[in-house]
């Protein structure tokens, strides 16, 4: 097993047992402070309108306990008018799923919330956390995901909202069926962190980042030879810059050719524990089939479920 698996899979242990746990992206810019700028030479253009993008289509997920307490937080991508895309393993918990509610931030202070109606989790990733001999202690966590190599690549969940996103959001663009991507192509990351862990109360804070990605294949052999999206941290005014643990669930986003605008290529799911060399998302376009039918089986009987994104 190479550092960099190794590294992988110390967050992904960190992420899932203590998920109360969670950091901003590291390095990144806070949407509140660009568009707080409003273009007037303290941003530049194009970092006000990747900012806004991010805004509009990026949510926080809020997450609770047992005792219906908030207790952790992670992100997500508006996918539908009321379907959100996050990680799997932000929304498992003791085999079931976790009672979660939505935060809409506008970027200048406005923020609105959505409850959890239904969740659908990746069969995959189910089968992974549910089945025989899985434990939450992170010893025989660690070993687990050594052995099922495929957890990053299925690490996926679609949240149904009991009403539509509010007027400020709007679904994100995905890429295309089909779509390759670019060895050491730049990534845009995105997530709700809260920097010194999480809070039960207050707003948390968006911020976003460039990174460079390039996708993960078989002769590699770096993490587990499927189809995630391997994202290595890049220098930043001196500072390291990807994921941390907050930004679990949230959008890895790539720059359409010739227009510039940001089309969902992944979800974030790990990163190393200091959040400074490499993080792991799972790939989309891998998923597209399996999502496809995810989101008919969330929507099934729901106004809308004809307009599946997958």
């Amino acid at each position: 097993m190479s550092a960099r698996r190794r590294r992988v899979v110390a967050l992904a242990v960190t992420a899932m047992v203590a998920a109360g746990s969670a950091h901003a992206i590291s390095g990144g810019d806070a949407v509140a402070t660009i568009l707080g700028s409003g273009g007037n030479g303290r941003a530049s253009v194009d970092r006000v309108a990747v900012a806004r993008s991010v805004a509009a289509t990026t949510v926080a997920l809020v997450l609770f306990n047992g005792q219906r307490q908030p207790d952790g937080l992670c992100s997500g991508s508006i996918v539908h008018e009321r379907v959100i895309l996050t990680a799997g393993h932000c929304v498992v918990a003791g085999g079931g799923v976790r009672r979660l509610a939505v935060l809409f931030e506008d970027g200048v202070g406005g923020t609105a919330r959505r409850e959890a109606l239904d969740i659908e989790v990746h069969p995959a990733f189910l089968d992974l956390v549910q089945g025989p001999g899985f434990r939450r202690d992170s010893q025989n966590l660690e070993q687990q995901l050594r052995r099922n190599g495929g957890f990053f690549a299925v690490d996926l969940a679609l949240v149904l909202l009991h009403r539509p996103v509010p007027d400020t959001h709007r679904p994100a663009l995905l890429v295309a069926p089909g779509y390759r991507d670019r060895a050491g192509g730049a990534k845009v990351i995105a997530g709700y962190g809260a920097e010194r862990g999480f809070a039960a109360t207050g707003t948390p804070a968006l911020r976003y980042a460039e990174v460079v990605g390039a996708s993960l294949r078989a002769d590699r052999g770096e993490v587990t030879g499927q189809d995630e999206l391997v994202l290595d941290s890049k220098y930043r005014n001196g500072a390291r810059v990807t994921t941390c643990k907050g930004d679990s669930g949230g959008p890895i986003f790539v720059r359409e050719s010739g227009t510039g605008r940001l089309r969902l290529v992944g979800v974030s799911s790990a990163g190393d524990e200091h959040c400074r060399e490499v993080a792991v998302a799972a790939s989309i376009a891998g998923q597209r089939a399996v999502l496809r039918r995810m989101f008919d089986a969330l929507m099934q009987g729901e106004q809308g479920a004809e307009g599946n994104p997958f």
